[in-house]
């Protein structure tokens, strides 16, 4: 029994070790790293499975899945993020209080990437369907921050659909969050597509 404790232990701290050196090659951000990256994070994968280490797995998938995201390449970002979607879920529905607050976090993350994938594949009713499912997560632990973004994601796919009056209506609901947040450029930016929207609204109004 010492000997599988040991072994455990042994195996939780290479797990640890590969995750952490993934984020920090993650980090650099050129391609070569992201790469490495993403070779980090896969070999983790089964030490966590192997340990059953749920959580460990789905951020491992989340770090991976926004690798290679990063990289361009949608349909393996899609391979990671989606289990990993799956385990949030499974995971929330076991958890409470700050454990749950901290997974809720992490779903509506991935919920989120999992949308701006689909937007960038041009699917963009799929996208709406997950930035939509992430905002009610955000809203409950509190990440006005991550609700901003959200809401502007939404206000982005309304406004690529042509739905101009709806993209300008979440533009509109991100505005004030971000000022309370402090987030200034994000509300610079917020303010310039909600007046470029404003201003398609007036062309389309006008009679011929």
């Amino acid at each position: 029994m010492v000997q599988a404790a040991n072994a455990r232990d042994e195996t939780a701290a290479e797990a640890e070790q590969l995750f952490q050196a993934g984020q920090e090659l993650y980090r650099e951000g050129s391609v070569a790293s992201l790469r490495a990256a993403i070779e980090k994070f896969e070999a983790v994968i089964p030490l966590y499975q192997a340990a059953n280490n749920r959580f460990g797995e789905a951020l491992a998938r989340t770090a991976a899945g926004r690798a290679h995201d990063s990289l361009g390449f949608n349909s393996e970002a899609l391979s990671h993020y989606e289990p990993a979607l799956e385990i949030w879920q499974f995971l929330a529905q076991q958890a409470s209080g700050e454990d749950l607050s901290t997974i809720q976090t992490w779903q509506a993350t991935t919920l989120n990437n999992i949308g701006g994938v689909y937007s960038a594949l041009g699917e963009k009713q799929q996208a709406l369907a997950y930035y939509e499912q992430a905002l009610p997560l955000l809203e409950a632990v509190g990440d006005r921050g991550g609700e901003a973004t959200t809401l502007n994601n939404i206000g982005w796919v309304y406004d690529a659909l042509g739905e101009m009056q709806q993209a300008l209506a979440y533009f509109e609901q991100a505005l004030p969050i971000l000022e309370a947040v402090g987030d200034r450029s994000g509300e610079a930016v917020t303010l310039n597509n909600a007046a470029r929207v404003k201003r398609a609204l007036r062309i389309l109004c006008k009679p011929n």
